[in-house]
Formats: C-alpha cells, sequence, structure tokens
C-alpha cells in the first residue's frame, strides 16, 4: 500500500475548501482533522505491526502508534518465553501468585514449573500483577497507525480524497456556513468515505496473486505420464 505524507493531503485539500484569507488556519487544522477521518476507515493488514516494549514498575506502556492490539509475549531476562493469563480491565480481581516459575529436581534433573503471569490492559498501558516481577521485556503484534518521522500520520494513497472532504466538512462546520452547504459537504464525505472502505477492503491483484499461489501447493503435481 502507497501513503502520502500528511501536509500533501491538507494542500490538496485546500484546493477544495475554497475559502480565501484563512488557509493558514485550514492549513493548521487540517492535520488535526485528518485524524478524525483515518479513525472511521477500516484496519488492512498493511498495517500490523511487530515491537519489542520494557516493563517500568510492572506497566508497560503502549507504543504511541498503537491502534488495536493483536496479541502480546513475554520474555524474561534470558530471552525465555514466561506464560500469562489475560484478564480484562485494569483493576486486578484475582489473588496475587507470588512468583511465575518453580525448580525442582526430578531424576536428577531440574524441571521448571511456570505459572501464568496476570495481565491486564487498559487503553495506554498494559499491566502486569505481582507476580510480573520478572518479565523483562514483551513483543507486542498490534495494528498500528503508519507515522512519519515526526509523529504525523501517514495517509494511505486511497484515502486521500476521503480526509480531502473531511477537512472541507470541519471548514464549513468552523465558518458556520448555512446549513444546506454543511450537509452537503457532509454528504461529499460520507460517500467518498464508503467507496474508501470499499478499496480498502477489497483485494488487490497481489492478494489475488498470493492466494492462488498458496491454492495451488495444495494440489498434488501428479505425473501424468506414469498412467
Amino acid at each position: 500500500m502507497n501513503y502520502i505524507d500528511i501536509d500533501t493531503v491538507v494542500a490538496r485539500a485546500l484546493t477544495i475548501v475554497g475559502s480565501p484569507g484563512d488557509e493558514e488556519i485550514i492549513k493548521n487544522l487540517g492535520k488535526e482533522w485528518v485524524w478524525g477521518a483515518l479513525v472511521d476507515l477500516p484496519i488492512t493488514n498493511d498495517a500490523i505491526k511487530v515491537t519489542k516494549v520494557y516493563p517500568k514498575n510492572l506497566i508497560i506502556k503502549k507504543p504511541d502508534d498503537f491502534r488495536r492490539g493483536i496479541d502480546i509475549a513475554l520474555y524474561d531476562a534470558a530471552d525465555c518465553f514466561i506464560p500469562h493469563a489475560f484478564h480484562t480491565g485494569k483493576s486486578r480481581i484475582y489473588p496475587n501468585t507470588e512468583q511465575y516459575a518453580f525448580t525442582h529436581e526430578v531424576d536428577g534433573q531440574e524441571v521448571t514449573h511456570y505459572i501464568p503471569v496476570d495481565l491486564s490492559e487498559d487503553a495506554k498501558c498494559y499491566y502486569l500483577g505481582t507476580n510480573g516481577s520478572g518479565v523483562s521485556y514483551a513483543k507486542i503484534r498490534y495494528y498500528a497507525y503508519p507515522v512519519d518521522a515526526k509523529g504525523w500520520p501517514l495517509i494511505p494513497e486511497e484515502a486521500s480524497m476521503t480526509c480531502m472532504y473531511f477537512i472541507r466538512y470541519m471548514a464549513s462546520l468552523r465558518r458556520n456556513e448555512n446549513q444546506s452547504e454543511i450537509a452537503n459537504n457532509e454528504r461529499l464525505y460520507k460517500i467518498e468515505s464508503d467507496r474508501c472502505r470499499a478499496r480498502l477492503k477489497a483485494i488487490s491483484g497481489e492478494g489475488v496473486k498470493t492466494i492462488g499461489s498458496l491454492f495451488n501447493r495444495l494440489i498434488p503435481n501428479f505425473n501424468r505420464s506414469r498412467y
């Protein structure tokens, strides 16, 4: 998927806003309005990202570009996987388990038994239970907002028109234009938003080729000359 920077989208939007005199205001506010348009768009697999994060005081802060979590795995300082039990909500209602692993000998060999670490989350962070003091880091697979070096969102090329019409709609609200003009700008934005959703959910040509190649691998390659 191709992405364009937010300044390009705002610059394109200024060509259809049609409000001489407040271009600088629209240019600055437009960057914030783009976020509102992006939240309304569907998530695609192109946005899947994996990153390593480190806990502090049993709290794991989610990445700044975090949109929606898929999976999380915990590890200790020796890069050994630590199982966890996920509980919804921030406040813990389960009793503490004071250690996440214990070791004992079986037939002269040390055997380690793992006790799942309690884990919960809210919008900004993951929270480890008191038995998670041995967690050194975590790997998170999540849907991300693609951002540039300055932290501004990168816009999918397919969504550029949606963002432009959203900026136009918000600009008309800001100028308190007549109700028919505001309603028309809202209608144009929603039409383009629906089109964008359809484009992003529709499978691409590359996706069709990938699925076809995977399907063909499941078909036995018989040597028909033998029959």
